[in-house]
């Protein structure tokens, strides 16, 4: 099969006003190489919003069901460098990841429209409230609706180690993330129909 890497950059204006530049890289990968397992749904137990978005867990399908008998996966990472990472605070790396999640939310929804299966990163976005938020069981727009990879067990730091060259990164132990990222894939019988 043959593997496509793509980089670029793309830009975009945060709440704040200012301009962030994101690194958005993309590549072909084979569905079995994505490494995936019940034990990275865990994670999301520690979310404050947990079981209240029916496109998070414990809603989500895992992986391997969602994939069914796709063949690759176009992944898709916008990046964004911090220039200071010591002045950026926590609430405006929430901000600006979630205006990054956004841009990819939109890229994803167009391979969605035209009847392709998507993943994106965290809660889904095709509601502004989800009913899941009210105790609700059942989604009002399943066709918009988007589960996220790591909602559905994907190791998405190995997923970009193996691909791109770099991990995630997090704020702990009062370092901070020298960049952010948000992570999607878009699912494909092969890569040769792309």
């Amino acid at each position: 099969m043959e593997v496509l890497l793509n980089s670029d950059f793309t830009e975009f204006v945060n709440a704040a006003g200012e301009t962030l530049h994101a690194e958005r890289h993309e590549r072909f990968v084979p569905v079995a190489q994505i490494e995936h397992s019940p034990r990275f749904q865990d994670f999301c137990k520690t979310c404050p919003r947990y079981g209240k978005n029916l496109a998070c867990p414990p809603n989500t399908p895992d992986f391997a069901s969602y994939a069914g008998d796709a063949g690759a996966a176009r992944i898709i990472c916008f990046r964004i460098p911090l220039a200071d990472p010591d002045k950026t605070t926590a609430d405006q790396q929430r901000t600006d990841i979630r205006q990054a999640g956004k841009l990819l939310a939109d890229e994803l929804a167009t391979y969605q429209k035209q009847g392709l299966k998507v993943a994106g990163a965290g809660g889904c976005r095709a509601c502004e409230t989800c009913a899941g938020e009210s105790g609700g069981d059942t989604c009002h727009q399943p066709a918009e609706r988007i589960f996220s990879l790591e909602a559905m067990g994907v190791d998405v730091s190995s997923l970009l180690k193996r691909n791109f060259g770099f991990s995630l990164e997090w704020n702990r132990d009062g370092q901070r993330a020298n960049y952010l990222c948000t992570v999607g894939a878009v699912f494909y019988d092969d890569c040769q129909n792309n």
